[in-house]
């Protein structure tokens, strides 16, 4: 049986959202603001109802329309109205086995299996979630500099026609070349193309020089080495 991934949490506003390239099945993504949910980059077709508590009782503060649920009776509770600074709630409502639930303060999403409201995943994960993505942004900056590193290292040398001898033999020193010891070569012909695994021509490392056999195929143009 394949390994279950855990399934993660992440809240954050719609610009955060499309900025994040690589977007994970095992992924919640809840947009601030709108009330939508994404499993990756797949929309979910169910409705939200935001709660601003889940807890055994009222919350002392709240908005008219805002709403809670309540742990022990096991209903959610709207909020009708205040009456000196104390909310107002309305008739007690079962949930729904078609919403799914989010909690905006503790930043956990709910679903209804017909008896109690249970967490489908919560701000931990959400935390998960954030240090997974930052782990792959700085494992992405790692491989972008170890490339850079690369291309500062890769040497560029000109194979001129004219320094082809009449055997096909083409040759430069360690010094010429800027380098201490054999290292890989790749050839690029005038149009750019490459041509090291062309069996007519032998590359060959000697004890202080590199020697580039064309054979009777010298080029007419220049062509170039390039030393990894």
């Amino acid at each position: 049986m394949s390994e279950r991934l855990p399934v993660l949490f992440w809240y954050g506003t719609r610009a955060e959202y499309a900025a994040i390239s690589a977007k994970q099945s095992n992924t919640l993504y809840f947009i601030a603001g709108e009330n939508k949910l994404y499993r990756g980059e797949e929309a979910f077709a169910t409705d939200f109802e935001r709660l601003i508590a889940v807890a055994a009782t009222a919350p002392e503060t709240a908005e008219v329309g805002e709403q809670y649920y309540n742990s022990t009776e096991k209903k959610i509770f709207a909020c009708v109205g205040n009456a000196n600074s104390t909310p107002q709630w309305g008739k007690a409502v079962t949930p729904s086995a078609y919403l799914i639930y989010f909690d905006i303060n503790a930043q956990v999403i709910y679903a209804w299996n017909g008896s109690d409201l249970v967490a489908m995943c919560s701000g931990d994960s959400a935390e998960i979630a954030k240090q997974a993505a930052e782990e792959a942004k700085q494992a992405a900056e790692e491989a972008k500099e170890a490339v850079s590193e690369i291309k500062a290292q890769i040497i560029t040398v000109d194979i001129n026609p004219e320094e082809i001898d009449d055997s096909g033999i083409w040759s430069k020193t360690f010094n010429e070349l800027g380098v201490t010891s054999p290292r890989i070569v790749q050839l690029l012909n005038s149009e750019g193309q490459l041509c090291t695994e062309d069996p007519l021509i032998i590359i060959k490392w000697g004890a202080d020089n590199l020697t580039v056999d064309f054979g009777v195929n010298i080029p007419v143009e220049n062509w170039k080495a390039l030393i990894l």
